[in-house]
């Protein structure tokens, strides 16, 4: 398993074939350039945790992502 930190809590998650954006927030951009992520997940929707530009920049270079969103 390979994790990579971009800025303040996006995480990405490299698992054999298995690609994971986790919280792509907004002080961090690197992630939006990102090809072949299999899974977006979002913990919470605060914008340091989730940013909707980020998160359509995601899903637009990953039209075959799932996403998921965890219930506190």
């Amino acid at each position: 398993m390979n994790i990579t930190k971009f800025g303040h809590s996006c995480l990405f998650v490299e698992e054999q074939e298995l690609r994971i954006i986790v919280d792509p927030g907004t002080y961090s951009t690197m992630q939006n350039g990102l090809h072949d992520i299999d899974v977006l997940i979002i913990t919470h929707e605060h914008e340091d945790h989730c940013d909707i530009n980020s998160v359509a920049a995601i899903v637009k270079n990953n039209p075959k992502i799932r996403s998921s969103r965890t219930k506190a």
